[in-house]
């Protein structure tokens, strides 16, 4: 990947003759000789040839800066993969799901900020960290609040999403 130190924090997956490696890399955190490069990669088991690479989107060039003034848009929590598709997490909230085959963007949702629960009270998501994102029966498991080294914030949503109809 041409990256003397990138950082894989998060679990990988391997499906057929592909590895799929989230990189953290993040810019505010380390400092290295080459540039950054946080995002998602797809390569190929036998030689390390890349299939296709996805860099992360920087929210700050966007507005989107935290109250802390930090903006670390890196995959560092496990990715999740289907058949045909991979699901990340990132540091700044957002969750996503890619096409496996080519890396590209089918649907995201932005998890860091407040929400109405279904128990009446007001959820606060975060960033998405450590643990990634559990698909079984048609619906998408996520926690949203990692607090730990995250700019993103820490908060306590544990969301469920359904599947079931989702090309309607």
């Amino acid at each position: 990947m041409g990256v003397k130190l990138a950082e894989s924090i998060g679990g990988m997956a391997a499906v057929d003759n592909a590895v799929y490696v989230p990189i953290s890399d993040a810019w505010a955190v380390h400092r290295y000789e080459d540039p950054p490069r946080p995002g998602l990669y797809a390569l190929t088991i036998a030689n390390g040839e890349t299939i296709w690479e996805i860099n992360a989107e920087q929210p700050c060039d966007k507005g989107g800066v935290k109250s802390d003034g930090q903006c670390v848009p890196h995959y560092s929590a496990n990715i999740t993969v289907t058949d045909s598709l991979l699901l990340a997490g990132d540091q700044e909230g957002y969750l996503r799901i890619f096409d496996r085959a080519s890396g590209q963007l089918l649907w995201h949702y932005y998890t860091n900020r407040d929400f109405d629960t279904v128990n009446g009270r007001t959820g606060d998501g975060g960033a998405i960290d450590a643990g990634g994102a559990v698909v079984a029966d048609g619906e998408v498991f996520v926690n949203s609040g990692y607090a730990t080294f995250t700019p993103g914030g820490g908060g306590n949503l544990f969301m469920v999403f359904s599947t079931v109809n989702a090309n309607k």
